[in-house]
């Protein structure tokens, strides 16, 4: 007959199987919506800033960016981010929001569709 720890095993194997799927099926959402936006996935590695600093500072940001439906709606409508109403929302520079445009849009569509591999994945 088959033991316990074989379906123990046979169940843990499904599960790390749908997951990898879900995770597949999340990425492949994200990067079309990235295409949108005139970023590829690829990119993303590039574009993340080297300064652990940094990086939490543009996750506040797009954060900041996620909890206000206005600007996501200004953002998914015009497919570019709404800098100037973002001026109003948080204490960082114009430069900076332009600097870091593409990763501001690809952490804020991580937050705004709650992407959870990805989340994982970005925030180490």
């Amino acid at each position: 007959g088959v033991t316990p720890v074989e379906i123990q095993e046979s169940i843990r194997r499904y599960e790390e199987e749908q997951e990898s799927e879900a995770r597949r099926l999340e990425i492949q959402q994200f990067a079309a919506q990235l295409e949108e936006f005139g970023i590829s996935f690829r990119e993303l590695v590039k574009l993340s800033p080297k300064h652990r600093d940094s990086r939490l500072m543009l996750q506040k940001v797009a954060r900041e960016l996620a909890q206000s439906p206005e600007l996501v709606r200004a953002m998914l409508d015009k497919k570019s981010l709404p800098i100037q109403a973002l001026l109003e929302k948080v204490e960082v520079s114009r430069k900076t929001l332009e600097r870091h445009r593409k990763y501001i849009i690809a952490m804020g569509l991580v937050y705004i569709f709650d992407y959870p591999h990805l989340r994982e994945y970005l925030n180490p």
